[in-house]
């Protein structure tokens, strides 16, 4: 319990990130070296899946998705109002692409994780187990 509200910290945090550095002026904003629609499509993604591992039901990866796209959407009208910064339609795309793929790799990871903790659980049972008294007789 405790990790899963660590991973929701960070998500939130991510979003929180993305947030601040898309409304700073262009000079204050971090830069990776990295194309700008990568930089855009990475942030989401990471977001995208630390929210969807973080907050597992199905109803609210459905709303981290929608609120990630409109988030997206609306952080690049919002640099029409930031010092040094312009909104793009490309810049949007790779910022949903990358919420999208994020979220997508999210629930894989959530399904793979609760196949594996499932399968932990099981009692393990030999290929070839030994006869117990009662079925020799």
């Amino acid at each position: 319990m405790r990790s899963l509200r660590g991973v929701r910290l960070i998500g939130l945090l991510c979003a929180l990130a993305i947030v601040v550095i898309s409304l700073v002026p262009n000079a204050l904003r971090p830069h990776s070296g990295a194309p700008k629609g990568l930089e855009h499509f990475w942030a989401y993604a990471l977001c995208g899946l630390m929210l969807t591992l973080g907050f597992r039901r199905r109803g609210h990866v459905l709303l981290i998705a929608a609120l990630l796209v409109l988030g997206s959407a609306v952080l690049e009208v919002s640099q029409a109002w930031a010092i040094g910064r312009t909104p793009a339609i490309s810049d949007f795309g790779f910022s949903s692409l990358g919420a999208c793929i994020g979220l997508a790799a999210g629930l894989c990871a959530d399904r793979l994780l609760r196949r594996s903790t499932s399968s932990l659980a099981e009692p393990i049972v030999a290929s070839n187990p030994r006869p117990t008294d009662q079925q020799r007789r």
